[in-house]
């Protein structure tokens, strides 16, 4: 599974400005094909893992997993930056499907 990690600071504006006021969150976006599309890399997985003796495995999907870090007024506009982000550039829609798995903030 690829990872990467992207940092964002005012996603909706592009700007690296951190302003005091606003709070830190961390979120993690994981990415799959939808169902139906051809995965080759989950079914030579699948291949491997039966090859090694695990039969049990029936199936294996592929996908992306991605944290960012970011600043947001509140946890719901960190949602919606998230959610646009992986909208508008971590995810195909025609092919892909995604969720965002985790969203907490890291304030202390």
């Amino acid at each position: 599974m690829g990872c990467c990690r992207l940092m964002v600071a005012n996603a909706r504006h592009g700007s690296m400005n951190r302003s005091i006021s606003k709070l830190k969150y961390e979120a993690v976006v994981e990415v799959l094909l939808k169902e139906g599309v051809s995965d080759p890399e989950g079914v030579a997985i699948l291949d491997a893992v039966v090859s090694l003796g695990y039969g049990s495995v029936s199936k294996v999907a592929s996908g992306k997993f991605f944290r960012l870090m970011l600043h947001a007024e509140d946890e719901h506009s960190a949602a919606d930056v998230v959610t646009e982000i992986a909208e508008r550039l971590l995810s195909n829609p025609v092919l892909e499907d995604f969720r965002v798995r985790d969203l907490v903030s890291t304030n202390s």
